[in-house]
């Protein structure tokens, strides 16, 4: 890519993308499988289950070593939910969520969700941000990441 070509931040979480014909031959406008929209939602849905989840996570930090049990079984339960909250949502708007870049931030948030204390850092809305950016990103530049990067 041209350095003249580079997107900004901004550019990628705009609605309008380039123009493409359809079966009739007419323009449409192309709509990212992520509209801002549902990407604010999605956020939201990201922030209240981390918020609900600190929010009891301190409260049962307060009673002594059963607090610390009930906390894990919680976040596990959170963990499960919104796990399934989200495969489901994504699988609504198009986007495969089975590709390890989409499951790997979602893996990095359960396991950070799972140690006492760090549970409080928002990473679910963290991990939903990144699979937001880089779908809208590959819309964007008709382009997939090399799904061998890891390798």
């Amino acid at each position: 890519m041209a350095s003249d070509e580079m997107l900004t931040d901004d550019s990628i979480f705009e609605d309008s993308f380039e123009e493409s014909e359809n079966e009739d031959g007419a323009l449409r406008m192309a709509s990212p499988r992520i509209e801002s929209t549902s990407a604010m939602l999605m956020l939201g849905t990201a922030l209240f289950y981390d918020g609900v989840e600190t929010v009891l996570s301190l409260l049962l930090y307060a009673i002594p070593v059963v607090g610390i049990v009930l906390e894990a079984g919680m976040g596990l339960i959170f963990s499960g939910l919104f796990s399934l909250t989200f495969y489901i949502w994504f699988k609504i708007k198009g986007v495969r969520f089975m590709a390890w870049r989409r499951v790997l931030p979602i893996l990095a948030a359960v396991v950070i969700e799972l140690v006492p204390i760090l549970d409080i850092l928002p990473s679910r809305v963290l991990s939903i941000f990144i699979i937001i950016f880089l779908t809208r990103l590959e819309d964007k530049t008709h382009a997939r990441i090399n799904p061998n990067f890891l390798t």
